[in-house]
């Protein structure tokens, strides 16, 4: 089995994208294939704005939807919930709105734990309300985070 793979958005595609819990951009992200169940490893190949790239030979494994075949991914990697309740990961626009609405998100808005507070996302996107879960709230904070975004301090 191939040991990693760089996945990067395709050139026509300059926005990064989330897919089956990864955020993908142009620069790629190096990710070894047993880092994903077989059903997402078959979804990435398949989405017409990734690419697979061999980082030791630079070759091209899989491109806008066109693949090679990839050595053997175990079944599940990650145990049996793998691939249960994701956070809705597919949804990108969900996700640039959740994100969008924590930046704007009052200090109150936030549990003592430092998060965003999942009523108080639901309460900033009624129309995704039905949709919005910790999951979700987790992965796109924790990718605030990483960038540098810090939760608005309470006055003393």
């Amino acid at each position: 089995m191939m040991d990693k793979i760089i996945i990067r958005t395709i050139k026509s595609h300059a926005r990064p994208i989330w897919r089956c819990g990864r955020q993908f951009d142009r620069d790629g992200q190096t990710v070894s294939p047993d880092d994903f169940s077989t059903e997402e490893l078959k979804r990435v190949m398949a989405d017409p704005a990734l690419e697979g790239i061999d980082p030791d030979t630079d070759e091209v494994l899989f491109t806008g939807g066109k693949s090679a075949e990839l050595p053997d991914a175990p079944e599940d990697p990650a145990g049996p919930d793998k691939g249960k309740d994701r956070g809705n990961v597919e949804d990108e626009d969900l996700r640039q709105r959740l994100r969008d609405a924590i930046t704007g998100l009052a200090p109150g808005d936030f549990t003592k734990g430092g998060e965003p507070d999942v009523k108080a996302l639901k309460a900033a996107l009624p129309g995704d309300a039905e949709k919005i879960n910790a999951a979700l709230r987790d992965a796109v904070w924790e990718a605030l985070i990483d960038e540098g975004f810090k939760a608005p301090e309470k006055p003393d």
